[in-house]
């Protein structure tokens, strides 16, 4: 084997082995802001640590699509004025009113995707 040949492969290997790998749908470093993207993650983060959880008000495996409807009805609500339910405003429980006007909208993003409402 020519020793160009050895060394390219010696060093793709290595650079194979080397670089780190996550896997799909992780929160953890490197996620995107494009598109949306950023703003479905914290909407994902914000349900399911605060309305969609062990000890939450729904348990995770009832949280399915009609609920999720309900959930956008409920957080459209809020955002026009109406008083919110004790569901979006668990979602708001930190932070000032601007804060919690942008993760209603986050959380609104996570489950128009998450359930194509």
């Amino acid at each position: 084997m020519p020793r160009s040949l050895a060394l390219t492969l010696f060093l793709g290997l290595c650079l194979g082995l080397c670089l780190p790998a996550f896997a799909s749908g992780s929160v953890g470093a490197g996620g995107s802001k494009a598109g949306g993207r950023g703003e479905y993650t914290v909407g994902k983060v914000l349900m399911h640590r605060t309305v969609v959880c062990d000890g939450c008000a729904i348990a995770k495996r009832a949280f399915n699509a009609e609920r999720a409807g309900a959930m956008m009805n409920d957080i459209d609500a809020a955002l026009s004025g109406s008083s919110p339910t004790e569901m979006v405003r668990s979602l708001c429980a930190d932070g000032d009113r601007a804060d919690c006007a942008a993760k209603l909208r986050a959380t609104q993003t996570y489950l128009k995707r998450r359930f194509r409402l």
